[in-house]
């Protein structure tokens, strides 16, 4: 009911906008439905270009013509309550989840220890780490090696291309795919932009060539689309980094068999060289450290590289907090958990 109050009254608002601007001006024209995902509007000049008047220029003239209108003024008011009360629910839902999470772990902890076990980071001989992309959330610490890369799979970009930009100044084609956003943030000659809901490899992979990269950050999709994929597919990959969702749900039988199948599946062919907690999250409480519900992690293809036991901490000195303002997770207990 309160995604219905608040979707209703941003239809009828932009409705009104919408008709109000084509009056003002017939060449204006407003192209996405909510300015909250990103609104911006088109307008045709000379010889057809077009120009995009940013979100804040939208918002601004948006909330002026709203004070002028009581109908709309107590429709925002009643959006805004609404808004309060879907935050408030969010964060209850999240305290519950947190809630069950610890209350399981005495039950099912082998079930989480058993997926830890997996991602134990080791070293690259030879090589160096490298951060790629912003300096906080939507970054990844990668190994500095980009060496012949043929092409890089951005999976889920939202509107934060800066992990893309890092790769395409490095002269490495781009592919981004999200079915959430219209086109990307930011235009550049090597990005090419695929609005299309990641569901298998076979909505990846547009040729069998090897030495490709992926970053992916699908909200949770990540975990089937692993366990279901063919480890010749995966091998394409030189590098995997990315977020890995919901460790939260580790107790519930389906979450556990296809996690676990999924980061067994890309072991057979690729090792893990970093873990980073992100901090937006929650962390489960458990009886010796606290584990984060969101990880990103980074592994590469063991065909590459030769590896040894590695005596770094986790965060280290590339790591960023996701949020910042908050403190990032420290997981160097986590190995000590496991080994209960």
């Amino acid at each position: 009911m309160v995604d219905k109050t608040v979707e209703v009254g941003k239809r009828v608002i932009l409705e009104f906008l919408d008709a109000a601007l084509t009056q003002a001006h017939p060449c204006i024209r407003l192209k996405a439905p909510i300015p909250a995902t990103g609104a911006y509007l088109t307008c045709r000049v000379a010889k057809h270009k077009r120009v995009d008047l940013m979100k804040a220029w939208l918002e601004k003239l948006f909330y002026s013509t709203l004070s002028k209108i009581p109908f709309l003024r107590r429709l925002v008011r009643a959006m805004a309550l609404a808004d309060e009360q879907e935050q408030e629910l969010g964060r209850l839902r999240r305290e519950f989840r947190e809630c069950a999470a610890e209350l399981q772990y005495e039950r099912h902890g082998d079930k989480l220890r058993e997926i830890l076990a997996l991602l134990r980071p080791m070293k690259v001989v030879g090589f160096e780490k490298v951060r790629v992309g912003a300096g906080h959330d939507g970054g990844y610490v990668m190994l500095d090696d980009f060496e012949g890369v043929s092409v890089a799979h951005s999976l889920g970009i939202a509107d934060d291309v800066s992990w893309d930009l890092d790769i395409a100044r490095r002269g490495i084609k781009v592919i981004q795919s999200d079915y959430s956003v219209g086109r990307s943030p930011v235009q550049h000659p090597l990005f090419t932009f695929r609005q299309r809901k990641i569901a298998g490899m076979n909505d990846i992979l547009e040729s069998a060539a090897p030495r490709q990269m992926m970053k992916i950050d699908i909200e949770g999709s990540e975990w089937g689309l692993f366990d279901d994929a063919r480890s010749e597919d995966i091998a394409l990959f030189t590098q995997i980094v990315g977020e890995f969702h919901t460790f939260s749900l580790y107790y519930r039988e389906d979450w556990h068999k296809r996690a676990l199948g999924a980061i067994r599946k890309l072991s057979q062919t690729h090792q893990i060289i970093h873990i980073h907690g992100n901090n937006a999250g929650f962390t489960m409480k458990t009886g010796t450290v606290d584990i984060p519900t969101l990880l990103e992690l980074t592994f590469v293809l063991r065909s590459n590289y030769r590896f040894e036991p590695t005596e770094e901490s986790f965060p280290g000195p590339l790591d960023r907090p996701n949020v910042s303002g908050k403190a990032d997770i420290p997981l160097d207990g986590i190995w000590n958990e496991i080994s209960r």
